[in-house]
């Protein structure tokens, strides 16, 4: 048998791309900024690590981002190790699914997952472990949920899209902002406010309506 890989592998700066998977088996791949957080602003250089199909982090692997650290991933983000995302200088962008496994971790480290959803959408399945801090949903097709989904802070949602939560329950701590009423397709699923001095809001004279609503603290 091939022996498994267990060494570290720093980007150190540089940009990795790939017209393929980028597929990590085992091991430890590290994406910090390609210049230093005072040199770079927030969306001014190519990713560090581009993948034009499936980002692939086995069960035996470990991927971390830092500081201005930037990944993008163009159809699947598909977790059974541990994916460490950038904080909130550096940017995550996903175009399709975004999978956590049995038995895989995502840290979200403060920062923002971006879904630019196209194609045929995007779904989000997380049965491993793994906590959204911020998401921002934009372009056109729908972003589907498989699973319940917490995000510990703001949802934010652009664009004609929408978060399809089909039964599912969302539970978010900070502010839900839609631009249109439409954004939102709550199917069966309960939206759980449970942090404090949260804000509802979207930006046309529509009105909106929750199909299951809680609301967990007086200051939301």
């Amino acid at each position: 048998t091939n022996p498994q890989y267990s060494g570290t592998i720093d980007l150190n700066g540089k940009i990795l791309i790939s017209k393929e998977n980028i597929a990590i088996y085992g091991g430890t791949l590290l994406v910090p900024a390609s210049l230093s957080d005072t040199q770079v602003p927030r969306w001014g250089i190519k990713p560090n690590l581009q993948t034009h199909r499936d980002l692939i982090v086995g069960g035996n692997a470990t991927v971390t981002a830092s500081g201005y650290g930037k990944i993008k991933v163009k159809q699947n983000v598909r977790i059974w190790g541990e994916l460490t995302a950038p904080g909130a200088t550096g940017s995550f962008i996903a175009h399709h699914g975004f999978r956590v496994y049995a038995g895989g971790t995502f840290n979200h480290s403060d920062g923002l997952v971006d879904f630019a959803t196209q194609g045929t959408g995007a779904t989000i399945s997380i049965v491993g472990q793994g906590n959204f801090y911020n998401i921002n949903k934009r372009v056109r097709k729908h972003l589907t949920l498989s699973t319940p989904i917490t995000v510990e802070n703001d949802v934010t949602i652009h664009g004609d899209g929408s978060i399809k939560a089909q039964n599912n329950n969302i539970t978010v701590g900070g502010d839900w902002t839609l631009e249109q009423a439409k954004n939102f397709d709550s199917g069966t699923g309960r939206v759980i406010f449970n942090g404090s001095s949260q804000t509802i809001s979207w930006e046309t004279n529509n009105s909106y309506k929750f199909k299951h609503l809680r609301i967990s603290d007086d200051s939301v």
